[in-house]
């Protein structure tokens, strides 16, 4: 199982709007820890292990929608 495009979309959305509430910007994400605090504060792990996936997916996700913290 993998996070649908649907999904990655709607996850990457409301980070934006959260980072955007914050005065912050994508690029201020620069560790792992400040991308799952951010999902945390989304519920994205919740919504991710509701439809099966595991922390491995969600770390993909993370990857995808914050790239420069895993630089």
């Amino acid at each position: 199982m993998r996070v649908s495009k649907d999904m990655l979309a709607r996850w990457k959305k409301f980070a934006a709007l959260l980072l955007h509430e914050h005065n912050c910007r994508e690029s201020d994400v620069t560790t792992p820890v400040m991308a799952w605090n951010i999902a945390h504060k989304l519920d994205i792990p919740r919504e991710a292990y509701h439809v099966g996936l595991n922390d491995r997916h969600i770390e993909t996700a993370l990857r995808r929608i914050f790239p420069l913290a895993w630089k």
